[in-house]
């Protein structure tokens, strides 16, 4: 299946942001650093999550770490439990 290149540059685009955000971010959150409708981006993150690049945990989304096994987040679970119990 051919990809549409403007559909890459908008999966590069989500990712490199996302590389930035340790803790996540809304799809809304996503869009306004884009500078773009969040209900455009919709296709895009739903790409990247069924190639196993970001995963989403509540309303948030997060870069999956490549270099653990397991999906785990990009610094995400750590810094999530230190916000909570701290």
């Amino acid at each position: 299946m051919d990809r549409n290149p403007n559909e890459i540059v908008k999966e590069l685009d989500v990712l490199d942001i996302l590389s930035n955000m340790p803790y996540g971010m809304t799809l809304s959150e996503i869009g306004n650093e884009m500078g773009v409708n969040w209900r455009g981006l919709a296709a895009t993150v739903s790409a990247l999550m069924s190639e196993g690049s970001i995963e989403k945990l509540g309303n948030r989304y997060y870069l999956v770490n490549p270099n653990k096994k397991g999906g785990d987040y990009h610094g995400s679970r750590k810094n999530k439990c230190l916000i909570q119990s701290g």
